[in-house]
Formats: structure tokens, sequence, C-alpha cells
């Protein structure tokens, strides 16, 4: 269930589906609602409450994250990042309806996914990497190892610091400012 609350009431509610909802992001501009359901995507507009189209279907295994394009970089808001136990990212395109680039080349589930505001797409996996990508065609830029453990989350600061949290009990700060 998804409940839009305005002010102190509820205005509707969306029945999206019975199984788990292991995902859910608003796009920037606040147009666009996407959720995950097992190994495919659902967009929701949120002014009506209602399905904005058929299922976007590409992900072999569960959707473990998704994040949309900052706004800054590109508006109105059409493209966003999933990643999935399936090993790979894929770059979705709602206007479009379809994936328009698949990030390929980590060896395990990718567990998590952000789109940074330099344009940039940073996925980490249980592979112990964390692969940044460039967003035009889909290029791996860079490659960061050091966890004895698969990462499990990312956290992006404005000063281009990537902090990574890993099973193994570390934490690491990567500065990644651009030259």
């Amino acid at each position: 269930m998804l409940f839009l609350v305005i002010k102190d009431h509820v205005a509707f509610e969306m029945l999206m589906h019975k199984n788990w909802v292991l995902c859910i992001a608003w796009s920037p501009d606040g147009k666009h609602l996407v959720r995950s359901k097992a190994g495919e995507l659902q967009c929701w507009d949120p002014q009506t409450g209602k399905p904005s189209g058929n299922p976007l279907i590409g992900h072999k295994k569960w959707i473990t994250g998704i994040s949309w394009e900052p706004v800054h970089l590109r508006a109105p808001c059409r493209r966003f990042v999933s990643s999935s136990k399936d090993g790979d990212a894929r770059i979705w395109d709602v206007s479009l309806r379809k994936c328009v680039i698949c990030l390929s080349g980590h060896t395990l589930a990718v567990t998590c996914v952000k789109w940074g505001g330099d344009g940039v797409i940073y996925t980490g996996s249980q592979d112990c990497t964390i692969k940044v990508w460039e967003t035009s065609q889909g290029k791996l830029i860079r490659e960061l190892k050091g966890h004895g453990h698969w990462v499990n989350s990312l956290a992006l600061s404005t000063e281009y610091v990537l902090r990574t949290g890993a099973f193994d009990h570390t934490g690491n700060n990567i500065h990644l400012q651009r030259k």
C-alpha cells in the first residue's frame, strides 16, 4: 500500500500489489513513482494513484535498488537506474518505457545503486566492489576495491565523497573529485 497524505488526511491509497516491495523511489520532480516487484518495475502517476503503462521488464532476479537521475542534470525527470540480484544495473527511460542501457560487469548480485550529481552511477555488489559508470553509453570508468565482504549501502555527499558500507564491519570514504 502507498498512502498519499495531504496535510492531515489520506487523499488516496494505492494498492500496488500483494507481494513484497523491496524498492520504491520518487522522481526528483515529484511526477513519477517507481516501485519494484520481483524482477519488474512499475511506474505510477502520483496524481491519480494509478499505474502509468505496463511494467518495465528486463531484470532476471529481484530488484535491490532504484535511483533517479538528479533533476539538475536533466529536467523533466525521465531516467532512473535499478540494480538487481542478477548482477546488472539498468538505466530506464520512463518516456520511452524501456531500458536504454544495461550496466554489466559485476560478478555477483548488485546490492545498491546511486546516481550521482556529477552524472555518474555508482553500483555496489556482493563481489566486494563498487563500480563507477558514465551514463551516456554505460561505460565502466572506475572500479573501487577494498571491502572484504559485499557492499550493501552507498551514500554520496555534495563534496564528492562516496561513503560505503559493507558486511565486513568497515566503512570507507572515497574522495571522487573529477580532475
